[in-house]
This record gives structure tokens, C-alpha cells and sequence, in this order.
């Protein structure tokens, strides 16, 4: 996927042509050189945002974090047998 640049006066230029065109590529707007923002088309943020996740290694918690996993109580799962289970809503 090829990010294109712009100078923050190319983008304003253009935005009303990116809005009501099939956009599909990421733009840079660029400032003295470098790569300040860039901007997605809304499918590519949309994905990007449903298959992102945070994982992190219990090495990394908190000592209260850590404690606070170890004394959780686990639910039963729920039998089926019409009767909510505790913490999910009536």
C-alpha cells in the first residue's frame, strides 16, 4: 500500500476530490520534510481498528494488577437452563 504525501496545502486542495472519490490509499501530510498526520480511508481505519489488540505479558503487570487477576473469581457458565447468570443483566 503506497502512503501518498501532501503539504497541508495540497491536502486542503484536494479534500473535496478525496471526500467524493473512491479513496483507497493512506495520505502523509508532510510539514518541512517529515511526516506529521496521516490520514485513512475509513474502510482501512475501520479494519485496522477490529483486528487490533493490546497484549501483554504478565511479566508487565502491576504487582496490583497481577493481585487483582489472581483473587478474580471466575463465572459458571451459563447452563442454559433459562436462569441469567449473576452478572449479566436480567
Amino acid at each position: 500500500m503506497a502512503i501518498q504525501n501532501m503539504t497541508p496545502d495540497e491536502f486542503r486542495e484536494r479534500l473535496d476530490e478525496l471526500l467524493n472519490e473512491d479513496w483507497f490509499e493512506p495520505i502523509a501530510i508532510t510539514r518541512d520534510g517529515a511526516r506529521r498526520v496521516v490520514v485513512l480511508p475509513v474502510e482501512i481505519f475501520d479494519a485496522m481498528y477490529k483486528t487490533t489488540r493490546r497484549a501483554v505479558r504478565v511479566e508487565d503487570l502491576s504487582e496490583a494488577a497481577k493481585k487483582a487477576l489472581s483473587e478474580a473469581e471466575v463465572a459458571e457458565p451459563n447452563d442454559n437452563s433459562g436462569e441469567a447468570a449473576k452478572d449479566e443483566p436480567a
